[in-house]
């Protein structure tokens, strides 16, 4: 069945939301026309034949497509990779270059999303072949005739993050370092959950983001922000440091998870924060691990411990 498809900005295909095969959220891969064409935020495997049918609808050769490339390889983000590059002769897979040999050998990947999430809440990667993949650290370009996308290192949410932006339409994605989900959303999430994440390195993303003047965010579950982008990296920033501040007071005080979480919520219900069903599931582990982690990290001299009651698990 072919899929939503809705032309977000001049030559930017937004083809989905495509549902997956495994329990993870849907995703919208969108598809970027010049000369030649990329993909960006590519989903998961089970979506690959569906967003196939929906480049056919758009009237796009496959040969045209050059690069793929997700904001990151957190696998509901990435193993579309191994059918779009069987069906999609002259594509490139375009990853971090702290990544490349993760997609070349996922075993780590698969493993460590097992840990996360359970299994089969999320698909997993088939080894990539080094031909078939660009590493990059940032400030690479990919002209694609027409137009150009520019790429840029954003760790944060994890260390292998990117922000794409697109020359012509000022558009960007920014992945997880600025998720919003639905239509009117009027803040961006900072996605602190992910075992790895590093709250300096987030928020230094988003600044960098601010720096470019995106006129458009693009979400990778389709969602394109309808508020000036400046409010939504603000409030990304913004609830990112209040998140972090509750957390670590909860930490010091030795609150159970639970009592975290709770703290969490009315915060988000003050400032009017939707939530995703990945958020959803979020808090409902009460408290996002990679948060703890991080400050765990940042202040060893405090001895701080993971709180009681925790549910979601940790690496």
């Amino acid at each position: 069945m072919i899929p939503p498809i809705v032309q977000v900005a001049r030559g930017i295909f937004a083809i989905g939301p495509i549902d997956t095969e495994s329990k993870s959220t849907a995703n919208t891969p969108f598809l970027v026309v010049g000369d030649r064409c990329a993909v960006v935020e590519i989903g998961e495997n089970s979506q690959a034949r569906h967003f196939l049918e929906g480049v056919q609808e758009v009237g796009i050769e496959f040969d045209r497509i050059d690069y793929l490339i997700p904001t990151h390889i957190h696998t509901h983000h990435v193993t579309a990779a191994n059918g779009l590059l069987e069906a999609l002769p002259n594509a490139k897979l375009v990853v971090h270059k702290n990544a490349v040999r993760h997609v070349m050998d996922p075993t780590r990947l698969n493993e460590s999303t097992i840990q996360v999430w359970g299994d089969g809440v999320c698909s997993y990667l088939n080894p990539v072949a080094e031909g078939r993949i660009i590493g990059v650290s940032g400030g690479e370009v990919f002209d694609l005739g027409g137009r150009r996308l520019e790429v840029y290192d954003a760790g944060g949410h994890a260390t292998h993050h990117l922000t794409i932006f697109d020359t012509l339409s000022r558009g960007a994605w920014l992945g997880d370092n600025c998720s919003f989900n639905s239509p009117g959303q009027k803040r961006g999430r900072l996605g602190v959950a992910a075992p790895f994440f590093d709250m300096e390195m987030g928020i230094a993303a988003l600044r960098k983001a601010k720096e470019l003047k995106p006129e458009m965010l693009f979400s990778w579950q389709g969602a394109i922000a309808h508020y000036p982008s400046d409010y939504y990296l603000d409030t990304a920033i913004e609830d990112g440091l209040k998140e972090e501040e509750i957390i670590l007071d909860g930490l010091k005080r030795k609150l159970t998870a639970p009592e975290i979480g709770e703290k969490l919520e009315a915060y988000h219900k003050e400032v009017g924060l939707e939530m995703s069903e990945q958020d959803e599931l979020e808090a409902r582990a009460n408290v996002p691990v990679g948060l703890i982690n991080y400050l765990k990290k940042k202040y060893p001299e405090l001895g701080l411990e993971t709180p009681q009651g925790l549910k979601f698990r940790q690496r």
